[in-house]
């Protein structure tokens, strides 16, 4: 940080010069300072208002300054002098704000005599009819292109229009309560709305259409800005906080930053590395961006990366991608280890052996083959099939691989002559899933017959009678102990079994729609659960009930996988991110882990120390994740209880319980505890 950029009284605004070089300052002492970013020395004389300025922003060239004041004025000054350049600009009341056009001819203005309005930057002249609202209006600027304005008002409205003519262009942009601000993406295709529902929202400045939101702090909103990449965007509330969001997925980036006083703006330098706050403290700070980053190089290939797994001693990992190919990376340096597996068509699935000798690959092209890892070339000949192949494992037995194919069989392979020892079953649709027994004695497989069925693995003969849903079996799996198994459906439920006798175990866990994967935890007590609704859930099973909240994305799951401990969930998700989460409360354990495209698998090291992702981007990566603690704090679910509080305000909408949230932040303050759940909630809590 520089050194502190000081006023008498409260800051209001802060922002950068196009080039980086300065920054403005608006404050409650009635003036408005021009400042060097690197020092922090004051470039210009104070530019003076008659009464509180509520904000100052410059010229695309830097040279010009324009404030906005209670005093019903607004001002342009000449950034190097301090000089006035014009006569006010005046309303019939205080004016909220006051911006440039990116060509410097135009400026606009936003007061709380219920109009916007459109100036001659040279002469002071209005240039249009008042862009008219209901009630205040709080803010006003140009799109990039400086055809069109957005205005933002306490009548619970956006607004764009014509900056030429002045006309109202589409429909409002609704919020619950007053929208305080707007902004355009600086590529002008999108718009950033904030409001006193505590809310902000990224919209689609053609139609209108929500894009990411609604973005939620504990207090009515301020300020929202894109990043210069349009990637981001940072929210300013009355929660002492700023915080940084995908302007995609609305998923957080980084931890909020928390202040000494309440946040009044927050802008990006040029290149998006930095931003400048301004509190009412006094002080404005200037804060480096820092998000998660991924602690490999990238795994890259040409194609989607449909799966990234890790070796059994965790130092190699196999990914395969819709390039054709499959490759073998050390996980450490990301150096390529062989030539890549390469298939005529997409790879499914790639797994390396227990002894990390050998790799088996699965592809669109009806093959399985089989290499060894020294050579890089196949052990046997390709295992051929009359459809694409999808699943495929190694048995625990010596010399046995699994496949299922898309023409409803799975057959069981023996690895050293490459000949087919069991055909265990011909469906009448391609197989959804299929998976040997921790001993290797029996397969469990389903398809799109409604059921499931479990085979013995030598004789190829049924185990027990069908496990029968009313709809299509998406995913079947043995628990580690092979005495249950569950299975999950589109009808709405997964199910626990017998797996000796195909009988129900517990009740059905009941889901509000199609329920298309579960996996059970390595002890076999917990089993995850998938839904289209972009929620994940944990189910304790001897009790069958619900663990915690769901788990959440901003876009559907695709894979969820426990810890070799059980004590965390890795999720991926078509929002462009995996995250991890703790098994017992559903709370994040760490800040999402991006991609540029629908992470289409996610899984941890086999010591739990490291995740894998995969991404339709066309890379793996892997990550470093703080290991979980056990047991976990007593006051961490009432804290995600009182997060979630069902009180609602004068305007219905919910909020959280604060008297509960100061008793709890001094509970962890008084805490001697140094696990990753104290010190995330010490984050929280800006302790």
């Amino acid at each position: 940080m520089t050194a502190p950029l000081p006023h008498e009284q409260e800051v209001w605004y802060a922002e950068f010069s196009p080039d980086g070089q300065n920054v403005v300052t608006a404050s409650f002492d009635k003036t408005a300072r021009v400042w060097d970013a690197r020092s922090g020395r004051p470039r210009t004389t104070r530019l003076r208002h008659g009464d509180k300025v509520w904000s100052a922003g410059f010229s695309a060239s830097g040279r010009k300054v324009v404030t906005a004041s209670e005093d019903g004025t607004a001002r342009i000054w000449d950034a190097t002098t301090g000089e006035p350049l014009t006569a006010p600009l005046h309303h019939g009341a205080s004016v909220n704000f006051a911006q440039f056009s990116p060509d410097e001819k135009w400026i606009v203005t936003a007061s709380d005599d219920h109009t916007a309005r459109i100036w001659d930057a040279r002469t002071g002249r209005e240039t249009v009819l008042p862009l008219n609202h209901s009630g205040s209006v709080r803010g006003a600027r140009f799109s990039p292109n400086g055809q069109c304005v957005i205005t933002a008002s306490e009548d619970g409205t956006a607004c764009l229009w014509d900056a030429r003519t002045g006309r109202l262009l589409g429909r409002p942009l609704k919020h619950l309560g007053f929208v305080v601000f707007a902004r355009f993406s600086p590529d002008g295709r999108r718009v950033v709305t904030a409001s006193a529902d505590r809310t902000a929202s990224v919209w689609n400045a053609a139609d209108g259409e929500l894009i990411a939101g609604p973005l939620r702090h504990l207090s009515y909103l301020r300020f929202a800005q894109f990043s210069p990449d349009a990637g981001m965007v940072v929210t300013v509330s009355n929660d002492r906080t700023a915080r940084i969001w995908s302007a995609t997925t609305g998923l957080p980036v980084v931890e909020p930053m928390h202040l000494g006083g309440e946040v009044k703006a927050a802008e990006f330098n040029p290149d998006g590395s930095k931003i400048v706050t301004a509190d009412s403290s006094g002080v404005a700070w200037i804060w480096k961006i820092r998000p998660p980053e991924a602690t490999r190089p990238a795994l890259e290939h040409k194609g989607a990366v449909r799966s990234a797994r890790f070796g059994a001693d965790g130092q190699r990992v196999i990914t395969a991608s819709d390039d054709g190919t499959a490759r073998v990376w050390d996980s450490r340096t990301g150096r390529e280890l062989t030539q890549p597996l390469s298939h005529s068509a997409p790879v499914h699935a790639a797994l390396l052996s227990h002894d990390g000798r050998r790799a088996l690959t699965a592809s669109e092209d009806g093959t399985v083959h089989l290499w060894d890892l020294g050579t890089g070339r196949d052990l046997i000949d390709p295992l051929r099939h009359a459809a694409p192949v999808r699943f495929i494992q190694f048995g625990s037995r010596e010399g046995r691989i699994l496949t299922a194919c898309d023409d409803g069989t799975v057959r069981i392979w023996d690895t050293s002559t490459g000949r087919e020892v069991v055909s265990l079953l011909q469906y009448p649709g391609e197989i959804r899933a299929a998976q040997f027994s921790a001993d290797g004695q029996r397969v469990i497989g389903c398809s799109a017959d409604n059921s499931a069925q479990i085979w013995d693995a030598t004789t190829g003969h049924p185990v027990g009678e069908p496990l029968r849903h009313s709809n299509v079996v998406w995913f079947a799996q043995f628990s580690p102990d092979g005495q249950r198994a569950v299975t999950a459906s589109s009808d709405g439920t997964a199910r626990i079994w017998d797996s000796r006798t195909g009988r129900e175990v517990t009740k059905p866990l009941q889901h509000s729609g199609r329920v298309r994967f579960a996996e059970f935890s390595p002890d076999g007590r917990h089993v995850i659960t998938i839904c289209p609704d972009n929620t994940a859930v944990v189910w304790d099973i001897p009790e069958c009930r619900v663990v915690a909240e769901p788990i959440k994305h901003a876009g559907e799951i695709l894979s969820a996988r426990f810890s070799p401990d059980g004590k965390r969930i890795v999720t991926a998700s078509r929002d462009q991110t995996a995250r991890v989460w703790d098994t017992l409360t559903g709370l994040p354990l760490s800040e999402p882990c991006t991609h540029r495209a629908a992470v289409e698998f996610a899984e941890f090291s086999p010591d739990g120390q490291e995740i894998a992702t995969a991404s339709q981007e066309g890379v793996a990566r892997i990550w470093e994740i703080p290991e979980a603690t056990s047991p976990i704090p007593l006051w961490l679910p009432r804290l995600a209880e009182t997060l979630a509080g069902q009180r609602l305000d004068d305007m219905r909408i919910t909020y959280p319980a604060l008297d509960e949230l100061v008793a709890l932040k001094m509970e962890v303050a008084q805490s001697p505890a140094t696990d990753p759940y104290t010190a995330w909630a010490r984050r929280l809590f800006g302790e």
